[in-house]
């Protein structure tokens, strides 16, 4: 069957199963890459793993900027910096309208078999001066998307790093981590130190 008639799989026990490393030459990636990519698209999404459409090989590809396949793909080095972010995903059709909070690193990096070298992945902005900018950044939902098929080959699924801020906010965050505020009447974001958001915590905004 082609890849461009597979259905895509939403059964999540069958998206828990980890897939193994594949070989594959050139051309065979080249191949399964361009047809993934159609695949994709004709979707609606911006990444894509091969478990996602029955195919139990680690192997899978984004495009944000522009398309990345992967091949046996392995995250080698995370920052101590994570960021919240709302993500749908293609097995997940219920998302598409009601994307889910999840907590991701703010940087990855990657090898791959079909790369000589390593994968940075990172925002495009180190600070954010506006919700805006933080939305806008390509570099941002980049290394998101990375990290949420990278997960998919990994068995893991989105609901698996969903972000659940514990009861007590003002207890859970160091004075300088940088956590996302969110006014709770017109959904307005601000990503900033907490200790410079304490003071909206009293004007109607919460930690997401």
């Amino acid at each position: 069957m082609d890849i461009i008639d597979r259905k895509i799989v939403t059964d999540r026990t069958k998206l828990k199963v980890p897939l193994n490393s594949v070989s594959l030459d050139e051309e065979d990636w080249e191949k399964i890459g361009q047809e993934m990519l159609r695949k994709m698209e004709l979707e609606g999404g911006i990444g894509l793993a091969a478990n996602q459409i029955g195919i139990d090989e680690r192997i899978c590809i984004v495009r944000v900027k522009q398309p990345i396949f992967l091949v046996n793909p392995t995250v080698v080095e995370v920052s101590d910096e994570w960021v919240f972010y709302f993500e749908g995903c293609l097995s997940f059709p219920n998302t598409k309208g009601n994307p889910k909070k999840t907590k991701r690193f703010k940087k990855v990096k990657v090898i791959a078999d079909n790369h000589d070298h390593t994968l940075e992945f990172f925002p495009d902005y180190d600070e954010w001066p506006s919700e805006d900018y933080y939305w806008g950044d390509r570099g941002l939902l980049e290394c998101v998307a990375i990290q949420h098929e990278l997960a998919h080959l990994n068995g893991q699924t989105l609901y698996d790093y969903l972000a659940n801020p514990p009861r007590k906010k003002e207890m859970s965050f160091g004075r300088n981590e940088k956590v996302m505020f969110m006014n709770k009447g017109t959904g307005a974001t601000k990503y900033m130190k907490y200790k410079k958001g304490l003071k909206l915590l009293n004007q109607g905004w919460e930690v997401v």
